[in-house]
């Protein structure tokens, strides 16, 4: 287990309403990440709320106990917790960390949870849905053109055609749900691209790697096609397409 030096029992009165249960409820989540651009992600979705409190109810806890760990927790998860209307909320905070084999260490300073342990099986899709907000804090998402932090391309686009150096990340989903990693890398009228197809199962499964020397706006009819062209092996790649302004 890493960074685990020892674990102690405390012995602490628990009162009547500290009873480790999230049946409340749970208002909104916030991710904190040490060392990380996206400092705070906020999240309100009620179905992802809903996934954090389910993956939480699988955790083995040790109640009562607190662990003293080596190593500064990969992030920090705070859930809001309405116990009464009207009155302030109530913060449950999980201290993780992320394990090799996919399980999950945590520590709740929620004394009647105290330190758990989330089996592998549950912490890899726990460990995706809290990477989706992080990565999605700071990326493009398109989700068959629904696309989220458009200001971003934007901003991309700007820079690019002012010619300075910069970078774009994005998520491409597959129809079948598989997302897929762009990053583009722009520097002195070229662009490095990379792309990232391994979680894709109908895809070549490798991360592949392109170098062009343009970006087109092509609009046709209510479609805006953002084309990469000039591109080593004279073929072109798509990079996104959004409805028109």
């Amino acid at each position: 287990m890493k960074g685990l030096l020892a674990f102690g029992l405390l012995l602490l009165l628990v009162g009547c309403n500290d009873n480790g249960q999230l049946s409340e409820t749970l208002e909104w989540a916030v991710i904190n990440v040490k060392n990380s651009a996206a400092e705070e992600i906020i999240i309100h979705d009620p179905k992802e709320l809903e996934e954090i409190s389910s993956y939480l109810s699988k955790v083995d806890w040790q109640p009562n106990t607190e662990a003293k760990m080596a190593t500064h927790e990969d992030l920090l998860l705070s859930l809001f917790i309405e116990v009464e209307q009207n009155m302030p909320e109530r913060i449950n905070e999980y201290q993780i960390w992320f394990e090799e084999d996919n399980s999950m260490t945590i520590m709740s300073n929620f004394k009647s949870e105290g330190f758990g342990k989330l089996k592998g099986k549950f912490g890899k899709p726990f460990k995706d849905l809290l990477q989706q907000n992080i990565m999605g804090k700071n990326r493009v998402i398109d989700q068959h053109g629904q696309v989220e932090n458009l200001e971003l391309f934007h901003q991309f686009l700007k820079a690019t055609d002012e010619n300075k150096q910069t970078s774009l990340e994005m998520t491409r989903y597959t129809i079948e749900g598989a997302p897929i990693y762009w990053k583009v890398d722009f520097q002195e009228g070229q662009y490095k691209i990379e792309v990232d197809n391994r979680e894709d199962n109908f895809g070549s499964k490798n991360i592949e790697n392109y170098t062009c020397d343009k970006l087109s706006k092509d609009v046709t009819g209510s479609l805006t096609d953002y084309n990469f062209k000039s591109c080593e092996g004279g073929f072109e790649i798509n990079l996104l397409s959004v409805i028109s302004e």
